[in-house]
């Protein structure tokens, strides 16, 4: 009798071993559902931080790319970016669009297109920095730019250093463009020295 009652009081405590471990099992599996629930969560509102701050940045560059353009050319390139996946990365592809075609900004574009979209670019940049430096410097930026623009583009530069507070500091052998500064330095060079003369016509 008394070894029967031993056999039974083992499959008691078996049985509730076992019951507490399909318990714990259960629990822990719960415990896991949510996880993966809040990781599904965090995912989609990472997703959608991302797919805003695209958006913000697509409109910020595109109007201020469009609007150099506009204000150099007479029927500029349309300015777009395009967000795509490769190879498991985001990469942001920057694109011209004139009579239905699709050009990048470093294929030839003509009139020195690339040459202003690289310099609205450099501020559409400067414009999201969080920085308190504002003064950029920019070596020959407008090279290949028709000299019938450069008139055009000193006005824009005018603007632009007056409507967001930047001090451009050019290099420059483009006399129009040159002659709307308000200082001008003028810099020659003989016998291997270089010599540095402030102009006093400099338009304030």
């Amino acid at each position: 009798m008394n070894l029967i009652k031993e056999k039974l009081l083992k499959k008691i405590m078996e049985r509730d071993f076992q019951k507490k471990v399909l318990l714990e099992s259960q629990e822990k599996k719960e415990k896991n559902l949510l996880l993966l629930e809040d990781l599904h969560m965090s995912r989609d509102i990472i997703q959608k931080a991302a797919q805003r701050t695209q958006q913000h940045l697509e409109k910020h560059i595109t109007n201020i790319v469009s609007l150099a353009l506009q204000s150099i050319f007479d029927n500029p390139y349309e300015f777009k970016i395009e967000f795509v996946t490769r190879r498991n990365t985001t990469e942001c592809d920057l694109l011209l669009t004139k009579d239905g075609k699709d050009y990048s900004p470093l294929e030839s574009c003509g009139y020195g297109v690339a040459d202003v979209c690289s310099f609205a670019l450099r501020i559409a940049y400067w414009k999201l920095q969080d920085i308190s430096r504002n003064t950029l410097i920019l070596d020959e930026p407008f090279r290949f730019c028709d000299k019938a623009k450069h008139s055009l583009i000193a006005k824009m530069l005018k603007e632009l250093s007056h409507s967001l507070g930047i001090q451009f500091i050019i290099v420059t052998h483009e006399q129009a463009i040159a002659d709307t500064a308000d200082s001008l330095f003028e810099i020659s060079q003989k016998r291997n020295v270089s010599y540095i003369k402030k102009r006093s016509h400099g338009i304030t």
